[in-house]
């Protein structure tokens, strides 16, 4: 089976967890196909092999547009039944220059098309509306989280369009039940083919012994993910204070960037915890990993999420965990035996799980194998490409509406 994989940045730091999957599907036997926009920079390794098309850029000046619209066009003359399309999409625009914008955006997409194509957020196939309801291609859609809990609440024009593309994907791959049910409610459709497959971790995550516990008195947390407004860092913040007030002795680390970098590190300095917390910035993934495993602590206090995939690699690797009850976490910390779930922004309920971790080692070991071994079993590269493989043979094989 040929399928065509459309991400905006190539390689990003934020989506290796995109690329380990593609690797299970060509293992699995799967002919897949990589376009991007934009050239992108992460200090990972890429765990597959793919040539690259990279498609041209929708910044570029009117008179670029035009060559390139003219180019796709000649090539799509060749091909009636694309040509069509392309024509069927150019009907939502209205003016040149509208016109011509979807025409650069979506051309290549009409030229390179195999016969099923993956939008792996909902986000970018929004971006790709007009091209996702006029197309003959099968469409698979992944909804991971701000893609259907934020965006449609702050843009109704957004709402509309995912509420369409939920409505004709043949396709919607969902991380978890609880953005499943939403995705159901938003679509409003008895067409709506929506299916729950787990996140799993990468070979090197599984490989890795569980952490290692120390007896320094000190407590190490750890936190790992992009910088931004929605992973609730400033409530943890908060936490970390009280920790400090409290006379815990902790050292908190922060791996990651983003927009959000600059209004952390002014809130570490005006909250006094410059000697407790510190921003490491972006790390390569297996030092990220190393550092787990001499972590005692993992600490999420996010105030959106689907599963995070932060969180199921410390669990994996035997960290116990504090994360913020939200979106899909539920499903992955199912009791108190394999995590801590806290109400989100909540920040005493944040140093309570904080504190009773750090003066319980007992409590961090065993709370730290649960974990591992509930994530190990649950969350597995066999289930998720074989869900995959599942959910794009039924794409392919149902009729289009």
């Amino acid at each position: 089976m040929k399928i065509t994989v459309l991400l905006d940045t190539f390689p990003s730091m934020s989506e290796t967890f995109i690329y380990t999957t593609m690797a299970n599907w060509q293992k699995a036997g799967l002919d897949v196909r990589l376009l991007a926009r934009k050239r992108g920079q992460s200090l990972h390794q890429m765990p597959f092999q793919s040539d690259i098309t990279w498609l041209p850029s929708e910044g570029w000046p009117a008179p670029f547009k035009l060559l390139v619209t003219l180019f796709f066009l000649a090539r799509l003359c060749f091909s009636p039944r694309k040509l069509k399309i392309a024509f069927n999409i150019l009907r939502h625009a209205q003016g040149l220059r509208s016109k011509l914008q979807l025409a650069v955006r979506c051309f290549p997409l009409c030229h390179y098309q195999a016969g099923l194509i993956y939008f792996p957020f909902g986000g970018l196939a929004v971006r790709y509306h007009e091209y996702i309801l006029a197309t003959d291609a099968r469409v698979v859609v992944s909804l991971r989280g701000s893609d259907i809990h934020y965006y449609p609440v702050i843009d109704h024009v957004y709402r509309q369009k995912l509420k369409e593309i939920l409505s004709r994907a043949d396709g919607i791959h969902c991380v978890c039940i609880e953005i499943l049910e939403r995705a159901r409610d938003l679509a409003g459709s008895e067409l709506f083919k929506g299916k729950v497959i787990y996140t799993a971790l990468s070979d090197g995550v599984y490989n890795m012994q569980l952490s290692g516990k120390h007896e320094n008195p000190r407590v190490e947390i750890i936190s790992v993910g992009r910088l931004d407004w929605g992973k609730g860092l400033e409530h943890g913040l908060v936490a970390a204070r009280a920790l400090m007030e409290r006379g815990v002795d902790f050292h908190w680390r922060i791996i990651g960037d983003g927009e959000y970098r600059l209004p952390l590190q002014w809130a570490v300095r005006d909250m006094g915890l410059q000697e407790r917390v510190v921003l490491t910035g972006p790390m390569k993934h297996q030092d990220v990993l190393a550092i787990l495993k001499s972590a005692d602590v993992f600490f999420h206090p996010s105030i959106h999420e689907g599963i995070s995939n932060a969180v199921l690699e410390a669990m994996a690797l035997g960290l116990p965990v504090v994360v913020s009850d939200v979106g899909g976490m539920r499903e992955a910390i199912s009791t108190e035996a394999v995590g801590m779930l806290v109400p989100p922004r909540d920040w005493r309920a944040m140093a309570d799980a904080l504190e009773n971790l750090a003066l319980n080692q007992k409590l961090r070991i065993d709370m730290g194998v649960s974990a591992s071994n509930f994530v190990r079993s649950h969350f597995t590269a066999q289930a998720q490409t074989k869900g995959f493989l599942a959910l794009f043979r039924k794409a392919m094989e149902q009729e289009r509406r």
